[in-house]
């Protein structure tokens, strides 16, 4: 896991106009998942491109269609490809960082994962806002000093920490 400076995070994203912020989340997707026995607890990074294959699958659909003088069939297709990019641009993206931020407080047990997720709705809704990013890379540097300072002092940190308990539970 690599330390980040939060506001080097920030600049680089709003600088880069958000590219940076997918590589940020492909390199954090690898650091989680190496501290998980799952493997596979989030998903590749490479499925938030789905909506983005399914719309210029539906733009050659549409040349295909302007060019056809019998363009029943291709009406069909381009009605279903259709629902099937607006379902797939809403819902992949909510499913992907839902698994991301349940595994990053797996790794981190911040307790923070409601709070994670509003805040990428929130910015996914309105309008791009790293604060998520943020906070979920504070959570990640705290989780490397708690390693360094186990390592410093000798102390093997456990495999797998057990979470806070729920005191209402």
């Amino acid at each position: 896991m690599k330390k980040r400076n939060l506001p080097i995070v920030l600049l680089l994203t709003l600088v880069t106009l958000g590219i940076y912020a997918l590589f940020w989340t492909y390199k954090t997707r690898q650091e989680i998942l190496s501290q998980l026995a799952d493997k596979k607890a989030i998903p590749s990074i490479f499925i938030l491109l789905s909506p983005l294959f399914m719309a210029l699958a539906f733009a050659l659909l549409l040349l295909l269609q302007r060019a056809s003088s019998n363009a029943i069939v291709l009406d069909v297709l381009f009605v279903l490809l259709g629902m099937s990019l607006v379902i797939a641009s809403l819902v992949v993206p909510f499913w992907w960082f839902y698994k991301y931020f349940k595994a990053l407080d797996q790794v981190t047990h911040a307790d923070n994962f409601a709070l994670l997720y509003c805040l990428w709705v929130i910015g996914a809704v309105f309008g791009f806002l790293p604060i998520w990013m943020m906070l979920a890379q504070n959570d990640l540097n705290k989780v490397i000093d708690r390693l360094a300072i186990a390592a410093a002092s000798g102390a093997v940190p456990p495999a797998d920490p057990l979470p806070p308990q729920n005191p209402l539970a």
